[in-house]
């Protein structure tokens, strides 16, 4: 029992502050991405396929030279910086000029230095590169190596793929370098066409081949988009802590990876709020705010914006359903759906009170997603539909544990 150790109200109270500090950072931490690449090789429609919100605005993917852009959103906490694209000479080479300014555009806004965008942290590169123009310069490799010194991961995002990767002059090429690994470049450079390859070592550069966009092809057969959730996978693998959790809160082209981070974040809740439940009141009437913090994160952890947390976390409804529920009193809750875990010791119950109510919130989440992403604001049939969906999955989990536990 919590209670039989001696420091253990101390032990808690600074796991509870971590938690309460927890709930205070979320969306303080951002993810900037840094965009490289050739004119009209589609970024700013990869950056748009990737996250909830279209970051990079219409017309902004024009084949046309300009400055170091920045794409935000207010509420949103990613941040995409798209360098200056780079041009073909009449010769059909890159401009090594052109290159040379992007290189110091770009090394500025690393080092903190860029006059308009002074002291901005990358957390991670896409250097782009098509698929339909199959050339990697001898320039581009330069650049790419020199950029290993900053300590950035650095992915290549083989862009407009729409035929057998594997089949892929320009993907076989990068293979090929893989198996040698006789240059600088060549041993770094991993390509990943599955989940099992994904690069988990900052210092190796992965090849994610992707299509941001549907494409139809000749005869007028669609391909639908390929491999995102591929690329946010590597991507959130590369990630330092608190701009990976950022970064996995908007993205949308992965739920399984959405559904990993709220299961961990769970499982920490539970066995917090088991140890609250080893302490005399009133330490136990913050157990149903803690639940609401648990919720709120789910749903931050799926992109949910303030608005949409307000109109279903904090609704009327909702919050009587947790008054019903939580508020009340776990065990007597519990003991309603399972009769019994009346006979069982409180830190069990509140665990599997905690457990069930994270778990089920998840699952409605996962089911409910894609409309969240078509959708500006929740309509109150919306709001009905989640309550109504929660509660039937909260009972199935319920039952689920009072099974087990028999």
């Amino acid at each position: 029992m919590p209670s039989q150790d001696p420091n253990f109200l101390e032990h808690f109270q600074e796991a509870l502050k971590g938690l309460k500090n927890k709930k205070n950072q979320e969306f303080v931490s951002k993810c900037n991405i840094l965009l490289i690449g050739r004119s009209g090789i589609g970024k700013s429609t990869l950056i748009n396929g990737i996250f909830r919100v279209d970051l990079a605005p219409a017309g902004s993917g024009k084949p046309v030279t300009g400055k170091l852009t920045k794409y935000s959103q207010p509420g949103c906490p990613i941040i995409a910086f798209d360098s200056r694209g780079l041009e073909l000479t009449v010769q059909g080479q890159l401009n090594e000029g052109d290159i040379n300014k992007n290189i110091q555009d770009v090394e500025a806004l690393i080092t903190g230095n860029h006059q308009e965008f002074p002291q901005e942290k990358i957390d991670v590169i896409y250097y782009c590169i098509s698929q339909q123009n199959p050339r990697f310069e001898d320039v581009e490799e330069s650049w790419v190596n020199s950029l290993m010194k900053f300590k950035i991961p650095i992915i290549l995002v083989m862009t407009r793929v729409i035929e057998d990767i594997e089949e892929s002059e320009f993907f076989r090429y990068f293979r090929d370098r893989e198996q040698r690994e006789n240059g600088d470049l060549d041993t770094l450079i991993r390509c990943v066409t599955k989940a099992e390859e994904v690069v988990q070592d900052r210092n190796k550069i992965p090849v994610v081949p992707v299509l941001a966009k549907s494409f139809t092809v000749s005869g007028g057969h669609p391909i639908p988009p390929y491999n995102l959730d591929l690329l946010v996978s590597q991507t959130a693998s590369l990630l330092e802590e608190q701009p990976r959790q950022a970064f996995i809160s908007q993205q949308k082209a992965s739920i399984d990876l959405k559904v990993q981070q709220s299961q961990q974040l769970v499982s920490i809740y539970t066995a917090g709020l088991s140890f609250v439940s080893g302490l005399p009141a009133p330490t136990e009437a913050s157990i149903p705010i803690l639940h609401q913090w648990m919720l709120e994160q789910i749903s931050s952890i799926f992109g949910l914006t303030d608005e949409e947390q307000n109109s279903l976390l904090k609704s009327e409804k909702f919050q009587e359903l947790l008054g019903v529920t939580v508020a009340s009193s776990v065990s007597s809750l519990i003991g309603y759906f399972i009769p019994i875990f009346g006979q069982i010791q409180s830190v069990v119950v509140t665990g599997a009170s905690t457990s069930a109510l994270g778990l089920a919130w998840i699952e409605v989440l996962k089911h409910r997603y894609s409309k969240l992403v078509e959708k500006q604001t929740l309509s109150p049939e919306d709001i009905q539909d989640f309550i109504n969906d929660f509660v039937e999955e909260y009972k199935k989990y319920c039952d689920n544990l009072g099974e087990f536990m028999q």
